[in-house]
């Protein structure tokens, strides 16, 4: 069996996890490569629309990587890639200029060319910080100094007007005097590539859980670590006890509803090109309604049946799975809940009204338009439902012999 390959990410935690032996103590069977300070920053050489999708495309070495969730949740959905949901991380990022521009305000950065890496992290992280100041089309990207390292190096040596940075560079542009303009730290989600172990998987999470405890008691011993994937010509100006932990590692859930609005929010700003976010790699899935309802009507998805008791108002023509596999009904749904203790006439109140908004023909317009089907009913029904649905799903978990890890 081939060893796990396991690839830092311009972050601590890996390095942390390495010296102290916690890989290994976990029982991983691995190997250690890292990319950038071994080829001199020539890995993020990029020009142009070549970026961190672009990299996912061609494949990546290691068996755990790691790039903004945006670009994760695109790879993911057209199969190039295998989205890991039982961690995100966090990664501190700012748009940087020159201490002695004119420029002060995130306002004046209108139709000011800022470097980005294409389709990267930095690239959505920026359009999303700025649209509060500005129109989108008076946002101004410029990809042409590549991605992280590259980009860096650039802004540094006063080839870029502006740069997005994050975790290492953006400490040195910190230290280094540079103007933070706007902060747009962005989410990093965890991709596995081809078929690692699963336990492999667990292991490499757990040692770095550790090593991030380690991080958040005594980030000083560690922020040294980042010399380690930095080119070599920026060695002798780099304070790293100035700096601070950068990325930082949630051992929570990256959940469906983040997917969705992260999804949503890229095919709104028109990213990737019209279709390209279906693109026809994976073959079969569950989905809610209400986010391939545009797609089944556009003609880019084939709904198959619907998991209800009953066929859905907005795909009248799609048979349930319950009329091939009597009894199988499975639906998601949201409620709404008051604190507990919250006086009966005012959940009686609460009841009305939402029931009557509900009810009105704009609304259960704008219901069906989603694909969503609105239930009315008393509180004491309501809780009986969730008291079900909990017995229900109870059944499944203990059947399925799930865990809590």
């Amino acid at each position: 069996m081939s060893k796990f390959v396991i690839e830092p990410h311009f972050r601590l935690q890996e390095w942390v996890a390495e010296e102290k032996g916690y890989f290994r103590e976990a029982g991983l069977d691995y190997e250690f490569k890292e990319f950038i300070r071994s080829t001199d920053g020539a890995h993020h050489e990029t020009v142009g629309k070549s970026g961190a999708f672009q990299s996912i495309e061609k494949g990546r070495i290691s068996d755990v990587t790691c790039a903004c969730h945006w670009t994760v949740n695109v790879a993911a959905s057209k199969g190039l890639t295998k989205l890991y949901s039982d961690v995100y991380s966090v990664a501190p990022s700012a748009i940087f200029v020159p201490a002695d521009a004119a420029i002060r305000t995130p306002a004046d950065l209108v139709d000011v060319p800022i470097s980005v890496g294409f389709q990267s992290g930095s690239h959505y992280a920026t359009v999303q910080a700025l649209e509060q100041y500005m129109p989108t089309d008076k946002i101004k990207l410029s990809f042409d100094e590549g991605l992280l390292f590259h980009r860096m190096e650039a802004f540094l040596d006063g080839k870029s007007q502006a740069a997005t940075l994050f975790s290492g560079p953006y400490y040195l542009a910190e230290q280094l005097g540079f103007r933070k303009i706007i902060d747009n730290t962005f989410m990093i989600a965890t991709m596995l590539n081809g078929d690692p172990d699963p336990e492999d998987v667990r292991k490499y999470f757990r040692a770095l859980k550790r090593a991030q405890r380690d991080i958040d008691l005594r980030p000083d011993r560690y922020t040294h670590f980042y010399k380690n994937e930095f080119p070599s010509r920026f060695l002798d100006i780099m304070d790293t006890r100035r700096w601070g932990p950068g990325e930082r590692i949630v051992f929570e859930p990256y959940s469906k509803e983040l997917y969705d609005e992260s999804f949503s929010w890229i095919a709104a700003h028109e990213i990737f090109a019209k279709g390209d976010m279906l693109a026809g790699q994976v073959q079969l899935m569950f989905d809610t309604i209400p986010s391939s309802l545009e797609h089944i009507r556009a003609g880019k998805l084939r709904a198959l049946a619907v998991t209800s008791a009953q066929r859905s108002d907005a795909v009248p023509d799609v048979p349930t799975v319950a009329d091939t596999l009597p009894g199988y009904v499975f639906v998601g749904w949201f409620g709404i809940g008051a604190p507990k203790g919250t006086p009966a006439q005012i959940v009686e109140k609460l009841n009305r009204e939402i029931n009557g908004g509900s009810a009105d023909a704009t609304m259960r317009r704008r219901f069906a338009d989603l694909g969503a089907t609105p239930q009315f009913g008393s509180p004491a029904q309501y809780a009986a439902f969730v008291a079900a649905e909990t017995e229900k799903f109870a059944k499944a978990v203990k059947f399925s012999g799930a865990k809590v890890e």
